[in-house]
């Protein structure tokens, strides 16, 4: 099912009912992206990383259903359009100014992304774990080449061995 699930997800969004998980078609946007390539695009404007970069994390289907099951569809779809529509760094931040509840939403994404941890807006729950993925594949690892800590063993004796340098994790052209 899963397999499928992660095939569908170009065309479609998935929403999760009590006990069940529902696929459900979405609209497109204007321009033919459907809700999940526009929230990656988003995702990725966010962020500084690449929308392929946030595609190998396995997250972006699971992260999509969590914040929109939060904060619901229409904050969601706000933002992804906001950003969407910002050309720059400058016009995205002029209307994070303009919409506060717009800047803590974008601000709680982006935490999602690098963390794993979802931080709901506007104190609609606690803090919480993600997904047991979104601690491991945080792009906060990623941003300086580190591996995050219990994940995965370096190995006997690397100890030995001079750390990697700084700054290959970070993504071309993001910074």
């Amino acid at each position: 099912m899963r397999d499928v699930v992660r095939m569908r997800m170009n065309k479609t969004r998935m929403r999760k009912a009590p006990g069940k998980v529902v696929v459900m078609s979405m609209k497109t946007t204007g321009d033919g992206m459907t809700t999940v390539d526009a929230f990656l695009a988003a995702s990725a404007t966010l962020t500084g990383f690449r929308e392929e970069e946030l595609q190998k994390t396995g997250l972006v289907g699971s992260y999509l259903l969590l914040i929109a099951g939060s904060v619901g569809d229409q904050p969601l779809q706000g933002l992804v359009e906001t950003v969407a529509a910002a050309p720059d760094l400058s016009l995205l931040l002029a209307a994070a100014e303009r919409d506060p509840e717009l800047a803590v939403l974008a601000r709680a994404v982006a935490h999602l992304w690098f963390t794993g941890v979802w931080s709901p807006p506007s104190g609609l729950g606690q803090p919480s774990l993600a997904s047991p993925q979104g601690y491991s594949q945080g792009l906060v690892w990623r941003s300086f080449g580190a591996v995050p800590p219990g994940t995965a063993g370096p190995g006997h004796g690397s100890w030995s061995s001079p750390p990697r340098p700084v700054g290959r994790g970070i993504p071309a052209g993001s910074r």
